[in-house]
């Protein structure tokens, strides 16, 4: 009698968790928006139908709730948007001594436009940080919560600038606590969504980096510091989240984010050539990082 072995029928590969993690920056979000519009025009299909989760902080925040909404905007309808609202969100002329340097309108009027009364999606999920200042806590708008929270709010409040806008329903940037919300991403996706650490692939997209001599700091005052504390600061925490990311996950990890030239760090410059200046930079950021980019994806 004859036996025959059947081979083991091969494992069926293991589907990856994927994040979109997206940073903030003020008007810098033009640098990623343009980015993933490229994306969405390479791959043929929006950006919400190639991730599980994304998740953003301050305008990494509104893009992931714009680019997840149920009216279908596209990454070029975003980018396009910050290109002709550029002004109505940072009016020229603003003054922050004793109070916000913008009042905030021309960004809900933007954001009501692009949100209206939407509540947090849940087809392709998001999660958007934010500070609560009367509680002093952290806020994650979630789709996973079960209390089904409108998106403006959320983008409000996750855009909520100290010094360039006033508050939210008590609540500030979500990029005081985490600019670079990677960290964050993964354990949203663990904790909320049951991925696997070893499933998770992520890339991220911080909205630019500048880094000028520093020697006027090293023995520097409140004068020297003024002006660079903030920057300082945002850019030592993203830089240790994309570590730590890249310490969890690995090659599954990727982040991308340029080098700014001087006199376009700011985040509220809407001077229109600046604004040409960070498209620009997206598009040659997208040339430079394309085949790594879609190979990571494929």
């Amino acid at each position: 009698m004859k036996i025959f072995n059947t081979p083991p029928s091969a494992a069926k590969p293991i589907k990856p968790f994927r994040i979109l993690s997206i940073s903030g920056g003020g008007l810098r979000g033009v640098i990623p928006a343009k980015i993933l519009a490229e994306l969405e025009a390479s791959t043929g299909k929006r950006i919400n139908e190639s991730f599980d989760l994304i998740v953003g902080s301050s305008i990494g925040g509104i893009l992931a709730l714009a680019l997840t909404a149920p009216t279908r905007l596209t990454a070029d309808t975003m980018v396009s948007l910050f290109q002709h609202k550029a002004q109505t969100i940072f009016p020229p002329g603003g003054k922050a001594l004793f109070g916000p340097k913008y009042d905030g309108l021309g960004l809900q009027e933007t954001l009501n436009m692009v949100l209206g009364n939407l509540v947090l999606p849940q087809h392709t999920p998001v999660a958007v940080t934010a500070f609560n200042l009367r509680t002093q806590s952290p806020v994650i708008f979630s789709s996973s919560s079960l209390v089904k929270e409108r998106s403006l709010d959320a983008a409000l409040a996750t855009s909520a600038g100290p010094t360039f806008f006033p508050a939210h329903m008590d609540m500030v940037d979500g990029g005081t606590i985490a600019n670079n919300p990677s960290v964050v991403a993964i354990s949203q996706a663990i904790a909320k969504y049951g991925a696997k650490l070893e499933n998770i692939q992520m890339p991220h997209l911080a909205t630019g980096r500048y880094a000028p001599g520093q020697e006027q700091l090293m023995h520097g005052g409140q004068l020297a510091w003024a002006t660079q504390i903030a920057q300082t600061t945002i850019d030592g925490n993203s830089t240790l989240c994309d570590i730590i990311s890249s310490r969890m996950l690995g090659d599954r990890f990727m982040s991308i984010n340029p080098v700014l030239e001087e006199g376009h760090t700011d985040m509220d410059n809407a001077d229109p050539e600046n604004v040409e200046y960070l498209l620009n930079l997206g598009e040659w950021t997208w040339r430079k990082e394309k085949e790594k980019i879609i190979s990571f994806l494929r």
